[in-house]
């Protein structure tokens, strides 16, 4: 006999079924979906296009021959890709043909199962703490996190702030990304970055689903929609980081696998430009590859000896 269980928290999982499976049961991550999946659900004749344009087959042949052809496609993927940044992955939410719909199952995401389920599971007493903290890290995604500053600003204490914390990574909620550093004189080596596994339901916390070229956030959901891709596509081996020197010169992530790879990520680049930050990792640890991402642009450029792939956030 097999079972088949799920739940939303590992919390509440590992508490039911620690001992007595020992040895004979198999845990699972199931996110939201990922960009492809999101393609296949909704049925869009896109999603066999995006199988042409797997990244790890450009790596090793070289960018596609008719860059023409591939820029009117980056076009069409890149308005769909714009839905999946302010929606998210979530079935029945993709399903969902119109916006109203959409954002009504997106706040009843929020409500019944952010604000309610979770208190509830964590038997949490302050409510209006907690809730005040995931509104305050919605509006920090893709920045480093002072947990004084936190605490302070919630008029919550440390110690609680640091279990929330855990709580809402432990349901999947949002990651604390941690940094990669070899020289701790020169770079930071504490300050996570916060992302929200989904954007839809990070939307939903700030009550924001405007399109993205009428937001003032559009740079930072851009940069956890890729976090989100990221995330999910990372290998058993590979761990997620990004890169901050203690002079505030930074790379966006850093996959580290069997070798590093750093992603910059920028949104309306038009041209094949290394950022600052890019160089300067490239500079420090030589990654015999790195992507800029971006929303609809393909190029390659080489740094020293480092191959710089610029891909749209659709191709990852």
């Amino acid at each position: 006999m097999k079972l088949i269980v799920s739940g939303s928290s590992t919390l509440k999982i590992k508490d039911k079924f620690a001992d007595s499976l020992a040895g004979r049961k198999q845990m699972y991550e199931i996110f939201p979906l990922d960009f492809e999946e999101f393609l296949d659900f909704k049925g869009s004749n896109l999603s066999k296009r995006k199988e042409e344009f797997n990244i790890k087959r450009m790596i090793k042949s070289g960018l596609p021959p008719s860059l023409s052809e591939v820029q009117f496609i980056a076009a069409e993927f890149a308005g769909v890709f714009e839905e999946y940044v302010i929606f998210g992955g979530h079935p029945q939410v993709v399903k969902t043909e119109s916006f109203e719909g959409k954002r009504r199952l997106l706040i009843e995401i929020y409500t019944s199962y952010i604000r309610k389920d979770i208190k509830d599971f964590a038997h949490i007493e302050n409510i209006s703490g907690f809730n005040r903290l995931i509104e305050l890290l919605a509006n920090q995604i893709g920045t480093p996190i002072n947990i004084s500053e936190l605490s302070n600003s919630v008029n919550i204490s440390r110690p609680t702030v640091e279990k929330y914390l855990l709580l809402l990574e432990n349901t999947f909620i949002l990651s604390l990304l941690p940094p990669y550093y070899r020289n701790s004189r020169k770079e930071i080596i504490k300050s996570p970055k916060v992302f929200f596994h989904d954007c839809g339901a990070r939307n939903a916390v700030i009550g924001n689903f405007e399109p993205l070229g009428s937001r003032m956030d559009t740079g930072m959901l851009f940069e956890n929609a890729v976090f989100s891709e990221l995330y999910k596509h990372r290998g058993l081996a590979e761990e997620l980081h990004f890169w901050r020197t203690k002079s505030k010169v930074e790379a966006d992530f850093v996959v580290k696998g069997k070798a590093l790879v750093p992603c910059e990520v920028k949104y309306g680049l038009k041209k094949p430009k290394v950022t600052p930050g890019l160089g300067s990792f490239i500079n420090a640890y030589a990654p015999p590859i790195a992507f800029v991402i971006t929303r609809d642009f393909f190029a390659e450029a080489a740094v020293n000896e480092t191959r710089v792939f610029f891909i749209p956030a659709w191709a990852l």
